[in-house]
């Protein structure tokens, strides 16, 4: 079925965020408002317009605009502490909003009256969908301007989004990324089969007919400085904010409390812990602009494991107590399984152990969030 973007926004009055704890400060008091309703949302798969709506009136979505552009301009480390915050009470508005992070950290260093227009738009209460991986055909004409055709895939946010990224190659096999408005001429947003997890997170296939972005909304990603993207540690946040809410779960489950369970879930707060300490370590390091590539790897690694082994515990600490209403063990289980399918653990450990050994790398990683 084909989806349909929200209208632009033009008279929700947007809060501009000052500062990195007003910026925490409005994370959690919005997951204190979405947590109660993500069970209901995820079983009839009712999409979070509302909670969106409240995003961008808090102004959470231009918390990265740096200062000097009129944002808060906050650091790594708050964004991280953001993204375990929304995780914790509905993982699938944390995977929207990183793919709205992932287009800017790819055009962090567009410059000039390009990255002006950009901060107007995220200032004003847009914001961006994104797929993990994929390009179209684009064909770039003489004045800059990029006519687009193909599909993309899996892109998260994609009904919601006033703007979609979209990464083209050319015929010269250069890489561009053009935002393309959600009304665009020749544009098709469809709704994808209905996930086993993060079902509201509305991933949507793009297909791209003849559509015509302006050269002022054209990227050139080969022309661009590329440093290291946080992607993916934000994404390993959302695996610790999954965690952290699986294990606060278990403390209200009726099932028996063995010793080696009990055990078990020590276990788990420890290992929790230790993935909270590597996320801020990592983030602390991309704040410091230090080589953070293996820190990173390591708090990707943990926080995916720790997510998995997390929501396995649900099951075993309620044993056969049967599910009731209101009881969203099974989302828990799904959102972590679905989410751990983006950038497995494994491959991480895999890629730590290359370096280790000095190797370079056997296999394609999957995408990075």
């Amino acid at each position: 079925m084909t989806i349909r973007a929200i209208e632009p926004i033009v008279d929700i009055a947007v809060h501009l965020i000052r500062s990195d704890d007003e910026a925490l400060d409005t994370a959690r008091t919005l997951a204190a408002q979405f947590a109660p309703g993500a069970a209901v949302r995820d079983r009839e798969r009712r999409l979070p317009w509302d909670e969106l709506a409240a995003m961008t009136r808090a102004g959470l979505w231009a918390v990265t605009v740096p200062r000097e552009h009129g944002g808060a301009g906050v650091s790594r480390q708050t964004l991280t502490a953001i993204f375990r915050t929304l995780a914790a009470a509905d993982p699938s508005i944390a995977r929207i909003l990183l793919a709205h992070v992932d287009t800017l950290e790819r055009l962090r260093t567009a410059g000039g009256a390009q990255q002006r227009l950009l901060y107007r738009e995220l200032l004003q209460g847009r914001h961006f969908a994104s797929a993990p991986a994929g390009t179209v055909d684009g064909e770039p004409d003489s004045g800059g301007a990029l006519r687009l055709n193909g599909e993309l895939h899996q892109v998260a946010g994609a009904g919601f989004a006033e703007w979609l990224a979209v990464p083209a190659r050319d015929a010269r096999q250069r890489t561009w990324l053009a935002l393309v408005p959600h009304n665009a001429h020749g544009l098709d947003i469809e709704d994808e089969a209905v996930p086993v997890g993060l079902r509201t997170v509305a991933g949507g296939t793009l297909r791209l007919t003849q559509v015509t972005v302006a050269a002022k909304w054209v990227f050139d990603l080969d022309g661009a400085v590329r440093p290291p993207s946080p992607v993916a540690l934000y994404a390993a946040a959302i695996d610790a904010g999954m965690a952290a809410a699986a294990l606060d779960g278990t403390r209200c489950r009726p099932g028996a409390q063995t010793d080696a369970l009990l055990a078990t879930i020590g276990e788990l707060q420890v290992r929790l812990s230790a993935a909270q300490t590597l996320l801020r370590h990592a983030a602390r390091a991309l704040d410091a602009g230090n080589d953070a590539d293996v820190a990173v790897l390591q708090a990707r690694a943990l926080c995916g494991d720790i997510a998995l082994r997390a929501v396995d515990a649900l099951f075993e600490l309620a044993g056969p107590v049967p599910a009731v209403d209101g009881d969203d063990r099974d989302r828990c289980w799904r959102d972590a399984r679905a989410h751990a399918q983006y950038a497995p653990s494994a491959d991480s450990c895999r890629q730590l152990g290359e370096r280790l050994l000095d190797l370079p790398s056997v296999a394609p990683l999957r995408a990075p969030f």
